[in-house]
């Protein structure tokens, strides 16, 4: 990834590095090798399973358990201003949920 200044004759590098950790279980014990403040996260979770009556406990547990292992390992105390860092929500299966609970659940 290349960009250029607003003075046109010096070039910036930047380079980025994606995860997919995937949620396998075995994989648990090393996240937070890998986790940074200077990351973006993705959060992806399955809607379908979480307006599900008999699904959604573990569906808000998996996004729950994602978000605080964020906020655990991913912050740095030391950096100036600098807290959790941006975490995006993105709600996946849509079309797998009928149309009447789509409707039950926006009001």
């Amino acid at each position: 990834m290349c960009t250029e200044t607003e003075e046109g004759d010096e070039e910036v590098k930047g380079f980025v590095t994606i995860y997919d950790f995937g949620g396998e279980k075995v994989f648990y014990n090393t996240h937070h090798c890998f986790m940074s403040s200077n990351m973006v996260f993705v959060v992806v979770f399955d809607v379908a399973m979480c307006l599900d009556s008999s699904r959604s406990v573990a569906g808000y547990e998996i996004t729950e358990y994602w978000l605080k292992n964020i906020a655990t390992y991913a912050i740095d105390d030391r950096a100036d201003g600098k807290r959790t860092p941006p975490i995006i929500l993105v709600g996946s299966h849509l079309d797998k949920v009928s149309s009447d609970v789509r409707v039950l659940n926006m009001y």
